[in-house]
C-alpha cells in the first residue's frame, strides 16, 4: 500500500499564519472601504443640506421709521380724509412677514364733527370761554403734542401711525378711528386730549383713561399705570398728581391692543392753560408720554408675523 505523504509541521504552521495574516488584510480593507463609502455619502448630505438652506435664506426686507409719512391701513373713510392720514410709502405692508414695534397715536379731534355734522371738530377749545384763557383749539393743542411725541419715537426706532398729521376737512368717526388703529396691527394705542371743567376754573393736572370693559383691560390698565408714572416722574409736567380713570371712551373701549386715552391739561385752567402754549411744556408732555410708552412696550423691536 502507498504510505501516506508525510508534511513538514513547520510548513503547516507558516501556512496557517500565512492564511490567518491574509484573512485580517481583508477585514481591515473591508473596514477602510465602507468608512470610505460612509464618509463620502455624510458629503454628499451636508452640501445638499447646504445647498437647501441657500434657497430658503433670502434677504430680509426690514420695516424702516424714518421715512417721511408713517404707515397706516387703509379705512374706508371719506377719501378726502385719507390724504391726512399717513400712507404706505412702499404699498407692501400686508405682504410683509415682520413686524416692528407700533405705537398707533390719535390725536383727538381735528376733523368735520361727523354724522352730516358739516362744522369743524375743534375739540373744547371751540368754545369761546376756554379761548380766553387759553387761545388754543383742543385739536391744535392734542396735534403739536402728537408730532412731537411721533418724533420721539421715530427716533428711538419705533413704528409710528398717526390718525391725522394735520387738520382733515372730512368725516373721521370715533369707528373709523378704531379701525385704523386694529388695520395698523399697532402695539399700543394712545388717544391724545385736553380737557375742561365748567363747574370750576381750578382744576387742573393730566389724566390718564383706559376702559375696565375693553377685551384688553388689564394690558390697558398696566399701560395706563406706566404712563401715569412717567408724567408724575418729571416736575411741572402736570399740576396734579397724574390719577388712572376707568371710563368708556369710545376709543379705548373698542380697540383690541392695550389702549389708553390721555387728558393733558385743563384748558379752563388758569395755570394749565398758561403753560398749554408754551413749546416747553409741549415738548415735555410728549416727551414723558414717549417714556411711559418705552417703560410699558419695551425697546422696539422686529419680530415675526
Amino acid at each position: 500500500m502507498d504510505r501516506m505523504p508525510q508534511f513538514d509541521p513547520e510548513i503547516i504552521r507558516r501556512r496557517r499564519r500565512a492564511l490567518i495574516l491574509k484573512k485580517k488584510r481583508e477585514k481591515r480593507r473591508r473596514r477602510i472601504m465602507t468608512a470610505l463609502a460612509a464618509g463620502s455619502l455624510i458629503t454628499v448630505i451636508l452640501i445638499i443640506l447646504l445647498i437647501c438652506s441657500a434657497f430658503k435664506h433670502k434677504d430680509k426686507v426690514l420695516t424702516t421709521t424714518d421715512a417721511p409719512d408713517n404707515t397706516v391701513a387703509d379705512v374706508e373713510v371719506d377719501s378726502s380724509a385719507d390724504a391726512a392720514v399717513n400712507a404706505d410709502s412702499s404699498g407692501n405692508n400686508a405682504a410683509t412677514t415682520e413686524h416692528n414695534t407700533t405705537v398707533y397715536i390719535d390725536p383727538g379731534h381735528g376733523t368735520i364733527y361727523s354724522n352730516n355734522m358739516s362744522y369743524p371738530d375743534g375739540g373744547a377749545g371751540d368754545k369761546t370761554a376756554y379761548n380766553e384763557l387759553s387761545g388754543l383749539h383742543e385739536a391744535d393743542l392734542t396735534l403739536v403734542i402728537s408730532l412731537k411725541l411721533q418724533k420721539i419715537l421715530q427716533d428711538k426706532g419705533y413704528t409710528v401711525v398717526m390718525t391725522r398729521t394735520a387738520t382733515v376737512n372730512s368725516v373721521i368717526t370715533l369707528d373709523d378711528r378704531v379701525k385704523m388703529a386694529e388695520n395698523s396691527k399697532a402695539d399700543v394705542f394712545v388717544s391724545i386730549h385736553a380737557n375742561v371743567y365748567e363747574g370750576s376754573s381750578t382744576i387742573n393736572g393730566t389724566r390718564v383713561h383706559y376702559c375696565s370693559k375693553q377685551s384688553a383691560a388689564a394690558a390697558s390698565l398696566d399701560f395706563a399705570r406706566a404712563a401715569a408714572a412717567a408724567i408724575d416722574a418729571v416736575p411741572g409736567v402736570s399740576e396734579a398728581p397724574v390719577k388712572v380713570f376707568d371710563d368708556e371712551f369710545y376709543v379705548v373701549h373698542h380697540t383690541t391692543m392695550p389702549s389708553i386715552l390721555i387728558e393733558t391739561c385743563y384748558l379752563t385752567d388758569k395755570t394749565d392753560a398758561a403753560k398749554a402754549v408754551t413749546d416747553e411744556w409741549q415738548s415735555n408732555m410728549a416727551q414723558t408720554i414717549a417714556d411711559g410708552i418705552v417703560n410699558y412696550i419695551g425697546e422696539p423691536k422686529i419680530t415675526r408675523k
